[in-house]
Formats: structure tokens, C-alpha cells, sequence
């Protein structure tokens, strides 16, 4: 089976959901599946480990980061040929989702805990972008 992960980072040099990015390719490597990593980033040691997409990110701030990764994501691997997509990181189109990092929506209502400050960060452009994904995300018929 052809799987693809998508993950911003891949990496062993962190611990989270980018060690667990390297410790699943591996595992489905050893069951036979053809992986490919759909990222920004991979360590150097593991490129020729398994095959890797580089998704290309506008940097410019924070909101733009996580936009640009969700949507260049998808298009990065709506065109290539997966059996499955699986996802480590909040993007558009995929098959599987694993949550790796907090809900937004609830980690914002965790976060900060005073009504005012609430609804004062439903208008930080940063976290608007990252519940529109959410949205998209958890609403697909996927």
C-alpha cells in the first residue's frame, strides 16, 4: 500500500509527534507499505530512510505558517498517487487524522480562561487561521 504521512516536521530530534512521525513510517516500512513523508522538514539521517514531499511555507508570520502548510499540503499530495493519507498535522484532504497537537478550539477556551481574553483571541490572526483549518479539517465527509 502506498501511505503517505504528513507531518511538519519528521524528526528524532524532537520528542512528540515528530518522533512518532519516524517510529510510524518505520513501522509500516517493516509491514511492506511504500511511505512518504509530506512535511517542511526532515532530518538529514533519515532521507534516505524513506521518501520525502517538501511542502513549501510562507514564513512571514505565524497565521501565514499554518495556512500556507495546510494548503500547500493537500495540493502536494493531491498530486501524487496515495492509497492512504494520513495525517499527524492539521491540513485539507485527508484520509486519516491523528490529533498531535491541542484542539484549538478547546485549547484556547483552556488557555485563557477569562471571557474577555476568550473572545479577545477569536480575532488573533493566529489562531483564526488555525480554527478555519480545524473547520475544514473535522467537517469534510472524509
Amino acid at each position: 500500500m502506498r501511505i503517505a504521512i504528513v507531518r511538519r516536521e519528521c524528526s528524532l530530534k524532537k520528542a512528540g509527534a515528530e518522533r512518532y512521525c519516524v517510529n510510524l513510517f518505520r513501522q509500516l516500512q517493516k509491514l511492506g507499505h511504500d511511505v512518504t513523508i509530506v512535511g517542511e522538514a526532515i532530518d538529514d539521517d533519515l532521507r534516505n530512510e524513506v521518501a520525502f514531499l517538501n511542502v513549501p511555507v510562507n514564513h512571514m508570520t505565524s497565521w501565514t505558517k499554518n495556512e500556507t502548510f495546510a494548503v500547500n499540503a493537500a495540493t502536494v499530495v493531491r498530486n501524487e498517487k496515495f492509497d492512504v493519507v494520513h495525517g499527524l498535522s492539521r491540513v485539507d484532504g485527508l484520509d486519516t487524522y491523528r490529533l498531535t497537537d491541542p484542539l484549538q478550539t478547546h485549547w484556547v477556551n483552556v488557555y485563557y480562561r477569562q471571557p474577555w481574553n476568550r473572545w479577545l483571541q477569536t480575532w488573533n490572526p493566529r489562531h483564526r487561521a488555525i480554527f478555519a483549518i480545524e473547520k475544514r479539517l473535522f467537517g469534510t465527509p472524509k
